[in-house]
């Protein structure tokens, strides 16, 4: 996963779980953990026309800038050229988008076209799970298997799968507040898998981009069962 897709999708689980949230502790919101220093750099701006207007450079600014403009509800959203957060509210839709390299990265927003919010995802794991065990059973070299297998293992985990995970950023991205370890175990199992070369494991790479999607647009489904956490 890029740092920008990281920032994108660390700031949609933020504006998911703490939109309606004014209290929120810097930690949660900026996570201290080094995977992140790029997100905790990053410049907010809106677009309107041919103006540019700064935001800030904290993720609380931009809360608060959404709040403002009447914002009811946020999503994760896949678009062609990547990643995107969807907002919604009185002033109708909005795209937002992380540019830039890894030094200095930029959300920009503005109007845009609506699109639906996520649909039903309970079928994400299992996709994952698949297309993780025919990527497996189709690598040569050892290194990929074994970060396939480790994938599988955290998806197949009994908590979050952190103890199986030489990844730990995953598990900073969706806050205990407002996800499951359902999530979080998604989450971590396709960034453990997500493919180097998405041209050689185009399954795979759809099966991951799905996954994450339906991590952070947990808050958007109806809720989890009883016992599920």
């Amino acid at each position: 996963m890029t740092p920008a897709e990281l920032c994108t999708v660390t700031a949609a689980a933020r504006a998911a779980v703490f939109l309606d949230e004014t209290g929120a502790d810097e930690r949660e919101l900026e996570p201290p953990h080094p995977a992140f220093v790029g997100y905790r750099r990053m410049t907010y701006i809106w677009i309107e026309g041919d103006a540019l207007l700064p935001i800030g450079d904290r993720v609380r600014m931009w809360l608060d800038f959404l709040r403002e403009r009447g914002v009811r509800a946020t999503w994760l959203h896949a678009a062609e050229a990547g990643f995107e957060v969807r907002a919604t509210g009185r002033h109708g839709s909005d795209a937002w988008v992380v540019d830039g390299d890894a030094a200095q990265l930029s959300m920009r927003g503005g109007a845009a076209a609506e699109v639906p919010p996520p649909g039903d995802t309970a079928d994400a794991a299992a996709a994952l799970r698949t297309a993780l065990r025919v990527a497996a059973a189709n690598r040569g070299d050892a290194m990929r298997r074994a970060e396939l297998q480790r994938a599988l293992a955290i998806l197949d985990s009994t908590d979050d799968g952190s103890e199986v995970s030489d990844v730990a950023w995953p598990f900073f991205v969706l806050p205990a507040r407002g996800y499951t370890v359902r999530a979080r175990r998604l989450l971590g199992a396709a960034a453990a898998g997500w493919p180097p070369d998405p041209g050689r494991e185009e399954e795979l790479a759809e099966a991951a981009r799905a996954a994450v999607l339906a991590a952070v647009n947990e808050p958007q489904q109806t809720p989890p069962p009883a016992g599920s956490r």
